[in-house]
């Protein structure tokens, strides 16, 4: 009995303490059950601008104000040293979203916002920071393609609001330090550039703030080259005499084929010779293997491409002939335009029956615009027979693409049930990659399409840092398509089980990151931890004669880094 007795003195001792342990805890959470203090405000939202920024938060009708601190030159560091007491305040409900004016231009502020009701000082709510920074200045002049050599660059700023502000330009790892004459003629030249070479240059003033900034890049450097063009030049002919491997330069002007050039068993690149004056070319291009190279490959680099034919045409189709062995192709296509090529972007036919397979060893796309393109086709569209290793888009922006009736990227590989004998050899494993790119208006009709239609496997699919507006698509981002062998009989349903999805936001969009009632189409997966933002592009339609910008102005997806990196800031 004894023994019980101290059992149960000890059980109840136990009990307290952890009842008070629990208890001491959760006086250092704010929780709706337990309200030891007011509830902290929720879901901070900042909009900044050079000098100025709106903020608002989610209210609460129980609390009567909030107490407002504003840091600046600080990462939610909150050094007393910083706080800007002008700026620290009481604000009430009534009073959001709050303009904060008199903001230092290109600096990285903290706020924090404490809830308070009155009568209760002492339960005043934890403190929720954010951090933001206000923009650069836009003081210098967009840069002119003359102004540009291999080697250097001339600024140009206006004098009057430069004057007894910039010190210096900073481009890449080279400091020019500006002259009083400098400032005086409103232009400066930085030498000892690379060629070839993207650089972010920026005028600064004494404290290292921007007073503006641009995005430039050095000519090409062409000494000794052959194959060089100029504007107006025959671009078929130049790839006739071509050798494998060559490289053909084109200078800056207009090349208006208006018609499709052929490019058999041959690797070439194409490339602009001035980058900020990028020749524009209208031609589609037709690859293929010949009787002694199975083998072609097309690399583009600083070519802006516009189909003005009149045509519907297709901007790369490939072409398989029947009776020659498989064909082999590489397309790379690196910081061009891509517009209005209405059938399509990259295209394959079914291969010929006579058992030939094509292998598209990869198609790379980079820092590429892509506009008004495929309407009769999807973006990506390789059709039975033909097998793919890697489609990569990279930092890139797609606009008003595959507007109806059609898939994004479509790879059918063999759908008849004879890979044995179709499959080339070197085809693995397909590996789609799109990763920080801004599309908007893709695949927007509604339809019975998705953006990815893939009957090949297996299949690998990575979606990460992507801005998306405008889908509908119902079969989201797939609906796994079902493959058959040779009787018939359903194989699989292809599609990636495990996507790699990671730090996507996506605005007026449908059915990707859930379902919708009434869709009879049933995606096969969602990115559940997309986030749904307005990403308050700048001028994506170009109503204010901004010229399809896409310069983000949403806080949250700035910070996130997503979508194409060319708007993660105005320039």
């Amino acid at each position: 009995m004894k023994f019980n007795k101290i059992f149960a003195y000890c059980l109840i001792g136990l009990t307290v303490g952890a009842v008070t342990s629990c208890k001491e805890h959760q006086e250092d959470v704010v929780t709706s059950l337990n309200l030891s203090r007011t509830l902290s405000p929720l879901n901070i939202e900042v909009e900044a601008d050079k000098e100025s920024a709106e903020i608002k938060w989610d209210t609460n009708s129980k609390t009567s104000y909030y107490n407002l601190e504003v840091y600046a030159d600080d990462d939610l560091n909150f050094n007393p040293a910083n706080r800007v007491a002008s700026r620290c305040r009481q604000v009430t409900a009534s009073e959001l979203p709050l303009t904060l004016t008199g903001l230092v231009f290109d600096t990285k502020y903290s706020i924090r916002v404490q809830a308070v009701k009155a009568g209760e000082e002492d339960k005043a709510s934890k403190w929720t920071d954010y951090s933001f920074s206000t923009k650069a200045l836009t003081l210098l002049k967009t840069v002119v393609a003359s102004n540009v050599s291999t080697n250097s660059v001339k600024f140009e700023w206006d004098v009057t609001e430069v004057a007894g502000r910039a010190t210096k330009i900073k481009c890449g790892d080279i400091v020019y330090d500006l002259t009083s004459t400098d400032i005086t003629n409103g232009n400066a030249t930085v030498t000892g550039l690379n060629a070839e070479t993207t650089y972010m240059a920026q005028l600064l003033n004494s404290d290292n703030k921007r007073l503006g900034q641009r995005s430039v890049t050095t000519d090409v450097d062409i000494t000794g080259a052959t194959n060089v063009l100029n504007a107006g030049d025959d671009l078929q002919a130049a790839i006739d005499v071509a050798a494998d491997g060559a490289i053909i330069y084109l200078n800056a002007g207009d090349y208006p084929g208006n018609k499709t050039v052929d490019i058999a068993g041959k690797k070439l690149t194409f490339k602009g010779v001035k980058p900020m004056d990028m020749p524009t070319v209208s031609y589609s291009f037709r690859m293929a293997k010949d009787a002694t190279n199975g083998y072609c490959a097309i690399s583009m680099k600083w070519l802006s491409c516009k189909d003005n034919s009149g045509k519907s045409n297709y901007f790369i189709q490939l072409k398989n002939t029947a009776g020659e062995g498989d064909g082999e192709f590489d397309i790379d296509i690196q910081n061009c335009k891509i517009d209005s090529y209405t059938k399509g972007f990259i295209y394959q036919g079914t291969v010929p029956s006579s058992g030939e397979g094509s292998n598209v060893k990869s198609i790379n796309v980079n820092n590429t615009l892509i506009y008004n393109t495929s309407t009769g086709a999807a973006l990506v569209d390789l059709r039975d027979g033909c097998f793919a290793q890697n489609i990569n888009f990279t930092n890139s922006t797609i606009y008003k693409c595959v507007p109806s009736g059609r898939d994004l990227i479509r790879v059918d590989g063999d759908t008849k049930g004879s890979s044995a004998a179709a499959r080339p050899a070197a085809v693995g494993t397909l590996n789609i990659s799109i990763d920080h790119c801004t599309m908007a208006k893709i695949v927007s009709n509604g339809g019975n399409y998705q953006m990815f239609y893939v009957r090949q496997m297996p299949d690998k699919i990575s979606f990460t840092n992507n801005i998306v507006t405008g889908f509908s698509g119902k079969r989201g981002f797939t609906n796994g398509v079902a493959v058959k062998d040779a009787e018939g009989t359903i194989i699989d349903y292809t599609s990636d089980k495990s996507p790699s999805l990671k730090n996507n936001f996506y605005y007026q969009t449908k059915y990707l990151i859930k379902d919708e009632s009434g869709n009879d189409q049933k995606p096969q997966w969602f990115d559940g931890g997309g986030q749904e933002l307005n990403p308050k592009f700048v001028d994506p339609d170009d109503s204010k004669g901004k010229g399809n910008d896409f310069t983000l102005g949403n806080e949250n997806i700035i910070k996130a880094g997503a979508g194409d990196p060319r708007w993660l800031e105005a320039q």
